[in-house]
């Protein structure tokens, strides 16, 4: 069985509970939920990991609580301290970081993977935040690892796939794996790059495509970021696939055979597309 180090995402804006809105549907998900399954079901595998917290950017934390400032300081402690609690809950946390919200999840995940690199690492690698639900049962993660290897080309699995790059108008065909869910290894991403995953700022190999529309930060790291990543591995020969439909393993110039919309949204595919 291969090993696996999880780079897992929050941000400290976030409750440890919450519930998110995805168009037709409303899932219970959440940091202290994900850590929790994490806890009580057995993964079927043995997994390292690392809880990166994104901040709040400092001048909107100013902002707020400049006027007291001794308040200031002593609630970023406790928040910090909130996290810094769960590595005694939960003894599979490496390690909990902090940074800045730069390219939100995308830039965190490469902050992970800096981390992995400094330690010399190799192995499989899930890149996950928390608006992901696990699931209620033993061998889930290594359920996911066999996916990932029914095939030898496979460069990324994850839960959901789609068609389109939405945020172009009108949409245009980039298949990718959505960010929240990214299972790979040190092999892929030594490959196919380098040094960093494709973001908004670093502008490697950007693949936003400009329509004379004004796009907004998180629209430019959907882009380049989430929809790059597996842009990327597929320019290199790999294929991507997904829980959702995992009998279904895409490269470029093959057909698309599952629906083309974000599954997500849509309250028949609720059980499943949210999922891990």
């Amino acid at each position: 069985m291969k090993k696996l180090s999880i780079i897992l995402v929050d941000w400290n804006g976030y409750s440890l509970r919450r519930n998110k809105v995805l168009g037709e549907n409303s899932i219970k998900c959440g940091l202290g939920r994900i850590l929790d399954k994490m806890n009580k079901y057995h993964a079927g595998m043995d997994f390292e990991l690392n809880l990166i917290i994104n901040c709040k950017d400092e001048d909107e934390q100013n902002s707020q609580w400049y006027t007291l400032p001794f308040l200031f300081k002593n609630y970023w402690s406790l928040t910090n301290e909130k996290y810094k609690s769960l590595q005694n809950k939960y003894p599979f946390i490496n390690n909990v970081y902090f940074r800045d919200n730069t390219d939100m999840d995308i830039g965190a995940y490469n902050y992970g993977l800096d981390i992995l690199r400094s330690e010399n690492y190799q192995g499989d690698v899930l890149f996950m935040n928390t608006s992901v639900i696990l699931p209620s049962r033993d061998g889930w993660l290594g359920d996911y690892q066999r996916l990932f290897y029914r095939e030898d080309n496979t460069g990324l699995c994850g839960t959901t796939l789609n068609h389109n790059n939405n945020i172009s108008q009108p949409p245009i065909f980039m298949p990718h794996v959505q960010s929240f869910f990214l299972y790979t290894n040190t092999d892929i991403l030594m490959k196919v790059f380098d040094n960093r995953l494709p973001c908004n700022s670093s502008n490697t190999n950007s693949v936003f495509i400009s329509d004379g529309s004004t796009y907004s930060e998180k629209d430019r790291i959907i882009v380049n970021g989430e929809i790059g990543i597996s842009q990327r591995v597929l320019n290199q020969g790999y294929s991507i696939r997904c829980s959702s439909f995992p009998d279904f393993n895409y490269k470029n110039g093959d057909d698309w055979l599952i629906p083309v919309y974000d599954i997500r949204y849509k309250r028949k595919y609720l059980q499943f597309a949210n999922q891990a």
